[in-house]
């Protein structure tokens, strides 16, 4: 027969779930100043659509606060509620350069996708030599047009159109 247990029954998150906010905040932190700056204004903007305020404010007390202490005041001030007064993401952990966008090369194209916006009448000349300059660096050329499927160029010929505006 199973073991009766007892004691006062508590409902609370093992330490193991401190690794989803560790996670969160060492790429928070690894973040350049503007690109933490359009994480917070994404976040201000998203919660602002939100009419619950206990909803809200679960997210800015019980996630972001635990994630980083200034980013949960900032954001609290901007869609009403109150601010956390407690510090409680983890302070142990580092920053890593390589989560920031600004740590990959900007001086290539390679692995770019490069759009060719198309309509009626362009110059399809131009767009099969630069798209062949393109594919010879290593970046993908991609056809944008008003709709899919093909479209004439300046002389008639028909170019195909790989994605729409």
């Amino acid at each position: 027969p199973p073991t009766p247990v007892h004691g006062p029954k508590i409902r609370t998150r093992g330490s193991k779930f401190d690794e989803h906010f560790k996670q969160a905040r060492k790429f928070y932190i690894s973040l350049t100043d503007w690109e933490q700056d359009h994480i917070t204004d994404a976040l201000i903007f998203e919660l602002s659509h939100v009419e619950d305020f206990g909803v809200r404010e679960k997210v800015i007390h019980h996630i972001l606060n635990h994630i980083d202490h200034e980013l949960a005041v900032h954001v609290s001030k901007s869609i009403g509620v109150y601010p956390p007064k407690h510090v409680q993401h983890n302070r142990e952990v580092k920053p890593s350069p390589h989560l920031s966008q600004t740590d990959f090369p900007t001086h290539t194209i390679e692995t770019r996708r490069i759009a060719f916006l198309i309509g009626p009448g362009f110059n399809g000349a131009q767009a099969k030599e630069l798209s062949h300059f393109l594919i010879v660096h290593e970046a993908t050329p991609l056809f944008v047009g008003s709709h899919l499927g093909t479209i004439a160029d300046h002389s008639g010929a028909m170019h195909s159109v790989q994605a729409t505006w």
